[in-house]
């Protein structure tokens, strides 16, 4: 009789400093109305913040980052009014 082994894969991830750093540097939103992330993408970079990239996380909340490595919350804050416009809330990534 031979006897079957049993072996358990438990998946290990540790955080890099580079991934903590850039996802640090992102903010996490809602999309105001359900609106498409494409559109949303779209809208962005019609107003020249060609660097602001939305990733979808789900339901109507996206990651918002910058291409450029820069903090996205600095980018949001100075044009406020304009991202109010297509994101509800917006908070840090912790």
């Amino acid at each position: 009789v031979k006897e079957k082994e049993c072996r358990v894969l438990v998946l290990n991830y540790r955080t890099k400093s580079d991934d903590g750093k850039w996802a640090q540097n992102g903010i996490v939103a809602t999309v105001v109305n359900g609106e498409a992330v494409p559109v949303v993408q779209s809208r962005i970079t019609d107003a020249c913040f060609n660097d602001v990239v939305l990733i979808p996380m789900g339901a109507d909340k996206v990651f918002v980052r910058s291409s450029t490595g820069d903090d996205v919350l600095a980018i949001v804050n100075s044009a406020a009014e304009f991202f109010k416009l297509v994101f509800s809330n917006r908070m840090r990534w912790d």
